[in-house]
């Protein structure tokens, strides 16, 4: 601390305004990221920047769309002049939490700038997980929809993980999830039940519905300590895919990479996968002793991918159980990254009273 006495700054906790992220800079300054949800009319995007001693230093009231709704968003870190603001949007502003695509703007305090909308049937590999007959059908509606200036149809749980700053541009880190709740409601879990039919929930039948929003289905902000509904349910969710979307030095997308997970199911909404840029865009994630990597390229060519095994200390070793939610992996530095975890192990000759060990470990795992 500076001082012994604390600085409260103040407008945060106010009505109808929502924090959607506290983001350090590199130089001693952070931001913060604020949403107006209570006007029906000129909705507004706030971004303040603070120094270290919390003084105010840059403030940037942006307009949104009467016809869109921010659900979540995330800010660059400063490391050069720009200063990114992305995230997800919805259609309308009803009661839905369901993403209907990308957005971005560059902040500046001193011009009016238009919010970048794209929905996910402009994005070349954001569907990449989807059945590849699915994914035509879908763009195509999309973009006949988008020609006639009618908003978009598809709408997904996306959770915004990160965005990172680069020479090149900015790099933008989003999760396609899947909610399941447990709830008191009759039959909820029953083949009966009517909200269980892919009029309602396309997840139950393992995809796109074009009546997106389902009332029995969890959204992100449940989950949110910020959330003003509380936590009323408990929930698990299933991680479906790892999207990558590339900005250049004015904001404008050029490029993504999709990346299929292997449905990692966790107790409740959190980073799964994560990415590491240098010749190429690396995406990767983890699931009990398997690191899934995806390698991507800017000419356009198709990823590779790769699969790396976490090795044991002793070849007879068993590993008895290893659960998704007690582990993870994190981008670290160069080109590594680092992979923890929780298990039970057996050794397949040691006899004891007890043979199983209760192991945590954590490994540094290389990304290229």
């Amino acid at each position: 601390m500076a001082s012994d006495r604390l600085k409260v700054i103040p407008g945060f906790f106010v009505d109808n305004t929502e924090l959607l992220d506290l983001k350090a800079n590199g130089n001693a300054t952070f931001n913060a990221l604020l949403i107006e949800r209570g006007r029906r009319e000129k909705k507004l995007l706030l971004l303040k920047t603070f120094d270290e001693s919390g003084s105010l230093l840059l403030e940037d009231d942006i307009e949104v769309e009467d016809d869109r709704t921010i659900l979540a968003g995330t800010t660059s870190t400063l490391k050069h002049d720009e200063l990114l603001l992305a995230g997800v949007w919805g259609q309308g502003a009803g009661a839905s939490k369901q993403a209907s695509g990308i957005f971005s703007v560059l902040v500046d305090p001193f011009n009016k700038q238009p919010i970048h909308y794209m929905d996910f049937g402009e994005l070349e590999h954001f569907l990449d997980y989807l059945p590849p007959r699915r994914v035509t059908k879908m763009k195509n509606k999309a973009e006949r929809r988008r020609r006639a200036n009618k908003p978009p149809l598809f709408r997904v749980n996306v959770h915004v993980v990160k965005m990172e700053e680069s020479a090149k541009g900015f790099a933008l880190l989003c999760e396609v999830y899947a909610p399941s709740v447990s709830t008191n409601y009759p039959y909820y879990n029953n083949a009966y039940n009517p909200y269980n039919s892919p009029l309602y929930n396309p997840y139950y039948y393992g995809g796109y519905s074009p009546y997106a929003y389902n009332p029995m289905m969890m959204n992100r902000y449940y989950n949110s300590p910020y959330s003003p509904y509380g936590n009323p349910r408990n929930s698990d969710v299933t991680i479906l895919n790892s999207s990558l979307i590339m900005f250049d030095r004015l904001g404008k997308r050029k490029e993504d990479f999709g990346f299929k997970l292997n449905d990692v199911k966790l107790p409740s909404l959190e980073q799964v996968s994560d990415f590491y840029a240098s010749q190429k865009f690396v995406q990767f994630y983890k699931k009990e002793r398997d690191v899934f990597l995806a390698f991507n390229w800017e000419d356009g060519n198709p990823a590779e991918e790769d699969t790396v095994k976490i090795g044991l200390k002793s070849e007879l070793d068993v590993v008895r159980n290893e659960s998704d939610d007690q582990g993870g992996i994190r981008y670290w530095f160069g080109p590594y990254g680092y992979a923890w975890g929780y298990e039970t192990i057996k050794n397949k000759v040691e006899q004891s009273a007890d043979p199983v060990r209760y192991v945590y470990y954590i490994n540094k795992v290389r990304l290229d």
